[in-house]
């Protein structure tokens, strides 16, 4: 195992990293990390505070993820966690919507049928 950052305690295997580095993309490389470290319903019931009735990501692999992304893109820290954030919610919205019953298909309405009889002219 290879330690995404120096100091960080944080690792994933050789050939992560050598994916991650290929990564020109900030976009790519930040979900390839979030993904790493954090499964789809972790995301969904956490944010990064641990506020609102959620979980708190782990702060250690938040950080790491972030002094990566910040050393290779210079990227913004605060935009990283608000992108990380954001997939945590987007997590849960997709893990929402599969919950979900399905809905019903709606039957078109009949129409009364008008016999010739039931007509104003019929005496």
């Amino acid at each position: 195992m290879v330690e995404l950052v120096p100091g960080t305690s944080v690792f994933l295997y050789p050939a992560q990293l050598a994916i991650l580095s290929e990564s020109t993309k900030l976009g790519k490389a930040s979900s390839m990390l979030m993904w790493t470290f954090f499964t789809r319903e972790e995301a969904a019931r956490s944010n990064l505070s641990g506020r609102n009735d959620k979980d708190q990501l782990n702060s250690a692999i938040v950080q790491a993820i972030t002094a990566y992304l910040t050393g290779k893109y210079r990227a913004c820290p605060k935009s990283l966690k608000k992108g990380i954030g954001q997939k945590c919610m987007d997590a849960a919205r997709d893990l929402n919507m599969t919950k979900q019953a399905p809905r019903k298909e709606k039957t078109p309405k009949s129409r009364p049928v008008i016999s010739d009889s039931d007509g104003p002219d019929s005496d």
